[in-house]
């Protein structure tokens, strides 16, 4: 195990993309986790666990502090929609997101968290026939020009 300097953090010597890749991935982890605390504190609201000094409550208003801004700025749809809704398949290990998969004629996509992604020939309603499907890569979620 790596010690860590005072004032370091494991991200230092990351480039660019990776560094990039990881906010991507915190991001989406904190939006699931802040989504389950908001149900949890909504069963047991008057904890002081929930308050400002409580764990819970921090935690929330910390999360608030990085997504609020965010959401005001694009909402949580648009942000959800634009990337996370497919990347988490990439972002994290398999099982973990909803298994897209896409046709490579037309580029319509089927998601499945029950089935696993990969490679097969399904009936793609965009294009009205049998077609092959694979599972997404980082190309398929390129920022258009």
């Amino acid at each position: 195990m790596k010690k860590l300097k005072w004032g370091e953090t494991p991200w230092e010597k990351l480039d660019r993309d990776e560094l990039l890749r990881e906010v991507q991935r915190l991001y989406s982890a904190g939006l699931s986790m802040a989504c389950c605390l908001k149900m949890a504190r909504a069963s047991d609201v008057y904890s002081p666990y929930w308050g400002p000094r409580g764990s819970g409550g921090r935690a929330l208003a910390k999360w608030d502090t990085i997504n609020e801004p965010l959401e005001k700025k694009f909402g949580n749809e648009e942000i959800y929609r634009a990337f996370y809704r497919y990347a988490d398949d990439l972002l994290f290990s398999p099982g973990l997101g909803s298994n897209w998969v896409i046709c490579d004629v037309c580029g319509g996509m089927l998601g499945n968290p029950e089935k696993p992604a990969k490679a097969h020939v399904e009936h793609c309603f965009r294009c009205e026939e049998d077609r092959q499907f694979r599972p997404i890569e980082w190309k398929d979620l390129r920022m258009e020009k």
